[in-house]
C-alpha cells in the first residue's frame, strides 16, 4: 500500500475533480485492487478521504455514513480501565492513560501502537497532548501533592513538574492556540499556566461553586469556559465564560438547571456547547446565548463522557445501559446508531476531529470506523 502521503496528495488532486458525490467515491475506492481486503486501515483511510472531501465541498457527514459505523479494532493493552484519551493536533495519533500507570501512543492510521510509557510514581490521568506531538501534559492519580507532568514521549521523562494546586484536579485542558494550559481543581480554583514558566501565570476563583466541575477553552482559545454547582439545593449549575486576559470576573454567565455538569466541551465550528450531567445526561447549548437547543436523557451516574464531532453536527456519548456508544444528531437530539461491542461501561469517548473515526475506552480500546464495503 502507498505511503499516507501520497494518498493525501492522491485526494486532492483526483478526487475533488473527478468525484463529486459520495457514493462516486465509494465505488472508486474499491475500484482500488489494493483495497479491496475488507480491514480497519482501508476503512479509516477511505473515511479520512471522505472527511477531506466533506471539508473541501463545505458539507457533512450523513446519517448513511453513520449508520455504517462498527467497531475496526478492538485494543487490548491495558489491565486496568482507560481514564483519558487525546488526539494529537493533526489528529494521526492518540494517547491513552490507564489507571495501571500506562500511558499508550498510537498511530491511528493503522489503529498500531507506537510506544509504551510508564509512570508508576505518580500515576496518570487528564493527559492532553501539547502542540509538539512528542510531548503531553497529564495530573497525577497518586501521592499527597496535586501536580500536573509535562512529558516527552520519547525517553519517557518529565521535563516539568508544575505546583500549585492545593486540591485533586479535576480538569486539564491545553490553549489550541498557544503553549498556555488550563486547569481545575477540586477546590473551584483556575490556574493558567504556559508551558515554558514553571508557575502558574494566572488564577480565577469560582467562589460561588458548591461542588465538582470542568474547565475548557474555546476553539480559537481566547475564552475559558467553567462549569460548577452553585447554591445548596439540586439541579443548579453555573457556566462562566471568561477572558484569559482579565480573570478579576467573567463576562457572560449561563445559569443551567440540570444535574451536575461533569464534563464540557465547545463544538469546532464554535456554535455550540456541551455539557455532560452526573445523570450521563447531554445537553447541547447555543454558545452565544447560553440556551438549551437539544437533549438526550441518559439516566445513568455520569461514568462516560460525550464529544462532538469534527463537523460539529453529531455527538457521541458512552451509554451506561448497555455498554455501548450512542450516536446522536446534535440539534434534534435524535440517536442516530449504538455502537455495541465494549465489554464495560466506556468510560472515555472521543471524535477524531479529522477523521471518520470514533474512539471509545474502558479497560479496552476500540476504534470504530465506517464499513464502506457495504455500500
Amino acid at each position: 500500500m502507498k505511503e499516507f502521503s501520497e494518498i493525501l496528495s492522491w485526494k486532492y488532486s483526483s478526487i475533488r475533480k473527478k468525484y463529486l458525490d459520495k457514493d462516486s467515491l465509494i465505488k472508486y475506492s474499491k475500484s482500488r485492487g489494493k483495497w479491496r481486503k475488507k480491514d480497519f486501515k482501508r476503512n479509516l483511510i477511505i473515511s479520512a478521504e471522505i472527511q477531506i472531501k466533506l471539508k473541501m465541498e463545505g458539507v457533512s457527514l450523513t446519517h448513511q455514513i453513520l449508520e455504517s459505523f462498527h467497531a475496526g479494532k478492538i485494543i487490548r493493552d491495558n489491565y486496568e480501565a482507560i481514564n483519558s484519551l487525546d488526539f494529537s493536533n493533526d489528529s494521526t495519533q492518540l494517547i491513552t492513560a490507564s489507571n495501571d500507570d500506562t500511558m499508550v501512543i498510537y498511530n491511528i492510521q493503522g489503529g498500531s501502537k507506537e510506544r509504551l510509557l510508564f509512570n508508576p510514581a505518580y500515576g496518570v490521568e487528564n493527559i492532553k497532548f501539547t502542540h509538539d506531538p512528542s510531548t503531553f501534559i497529564s495530573s497525577n492519580r497518586k501521592g499527597k501533592e496535586n501536580v500536573i507532568l509535562h512529558w516527552n514521549s520519547y525517553d519517557n521523562k518529565a521535563i516539568y513538574v508544575f505546583r500549585g494546586h492545593r486540591d485533586k484536579i479535576l480538569s486539564l485542558e491545553m490553549n489550541p492556540s498557544s503553549d498556555n494550559f488550563i486547569s481545575y481543581s477540586a477546590n473551584h480554583e483556575l490556574l493558567i499556566w504556559d508551558l515554558r514558566e514553571p508557575s502558574w501565570i494566572g488564577q480565577y476563583d469560582a467562589y460561588n461553586s458548591t461542588g465538582s466541575g470542568a474547565c475548557t477553552y474555546d476553539p480559537s482559545g481566547s475564552i475559558i469556559a467553567i462549569a460548577h454547582p452553585i447554591g445548596h439545593a439540586r439541579n443548579r449549575n453555573e457556566v462562566s465564560l471568561i477572558d484569559p486576559r482579565n480573570l478579576k470576573e467573567c463576562y457572560m454567565t449561563w445559569e443551567i438547571a440540570s444535574p451536575v455538569i461533569q464534563q464540557i466541551q465547545f463544538s469546532n465550528d464554535g456554535r455550540y456547547f456541551l455539557g455532560y450531567t452526573e445523570d450521563s445526561s447531554v445537553m447541547i447549548l447555543d454558545a452565544f446565548q447560553g440556551s438549551k437547543i437539544s437533549e438526550i436523557v441518559g439516566g445513568g451516574n455520569g461514568r462516560s463522557m460525550a464529544c462532538f464531532s469534527g463537523d460539529s453536527q453529531y455527538i457521541a456519548v458512552g451509554n451506561e445501559n448497555s455498554n455501548s456508544v450512542l450516536i446522536a444528531d446534535c440539534l434534534k437530539g435524535e440517536i442516530v446508531k449504538e455502537l455495541r461491542g465494549q465489554p464495560r461501561v466506556p468510560g472515555v469517548v472521543a471524535w477524531n476531529p479529522e477523521y471518520a473515526l470514533i474512539v471509545s475506552a474502558c479497560q479496552n480500546l476500540l476504534m470504530w470506523v465506517p464499513d464502506y464495503s457495504a455500500n
